[in-house]
């Protein structure tokens, strides 16, 4: 089964599960292999969380989930955080016809981070950038706010936040490293955003490199950009993730 072997081939990657705040599944569709029906994604939406015991709609899978024999083992697999990952569980029937998933204690994500990254903080200045109306006009205007990073990597970065920000918008970033491992301005584009706590969020933001900011940035408009924004090239972003692994060991 192929979710297996990417578990197997990520199982160095592996975390607690402890570490996952489940409340963000409720209302979301999983996806279950069980060995019951070896082979066959299931789908069910995720009802309620408690600890480490998520409810499945029993009548997920036209019905299949219903069907299924108590106290086996399964795999559970949904997008975290911007990260696909997997979990063994334990499937139970409750009351009711109730299902539930008893996870175990660890969570291994199925894909492996293309850049290795480093718990790091450091000072950024970030400003939302309108990428597709921005004029050189409304540049002086931008709204520059202060912040800090969680952990760095050469292709992105994760911040702390006092708002939420939606997938997909771009930002114009300044982060507090030497000029020559990151230009002092940087395009970067949020991939996911979520609360850290009652008063904070964590965004994810990915660096684009020069190769994709000038297909989304015309020329005409490129030249009322500072020039930094697209210094940052596919062969930097490998040069520093080679240094970044320095950092981690």
């Amino acid at each position: 089964m192929v979710i297996e072997k990417q578990m197997m081939e990520n199982k160095d990657l592996a975390f607690e599960s402890m570490r996952l705040d489940l409340s963000s599944l409720v209302g979301q569709d999983v996806n279950i292999y069980s060995e019951q029906i070896p082979g066959k994604k299931l789908v069910s939406r995720v009802m309620a969380v408690s600890n480490n015991q998520v409810q499945i709609n029993q009548a997920g899978s036209a019905g299949l989930i219903d069907n299924l024999v108590n106290h086996q083992k399964m795999i559970i697999q949904f997008a975290y955080r911007g990260q696909d990952i997997a979990v063994r569980a334990l499937f139970k029937k409750g009351a009711g016809g109730r299902c539930y998933l008893l996870l175990e204690e660890k969570v291994i994500p199925l894909k492996q981070r293309k850049f290795t990254r480093v718990g790091l903080v450091r000072t950024v200045k970030m400003a939302a950038f309108p990428l597709a109306t921005f004029s050189n006009r409304n540049l002086a205007r931008l709204r520059w706010l202060e912040t800090d990073t969680i952990n760095f990597s050469s292709g992105g970065v994760l911040l702390n936040i006092s708002s939420f920000l939606e997938k997909g918008i771009h930002l114009l970033l300044n982060i507090d490293l030497n000029e020559s491992l990151l230009p002092s301005l940087v395009l970067g584009r949020v991939c996911h955003c979520f609360q850290g706590s009652e008063t904070t969020f964590k965004a994810g933001v990915e660096f684009m490199v020069k190769e994709q900011s000038r297909m989304l940035v015309t020329p005409e408009k490129r030249r009322l950009l500072p020039p930094s924004i697209f210094e940052y090239s596919s062969i930097n972003r490998e040069k520093l993730n080679k240094v970044v692994k320095v950092w981690k060991s």
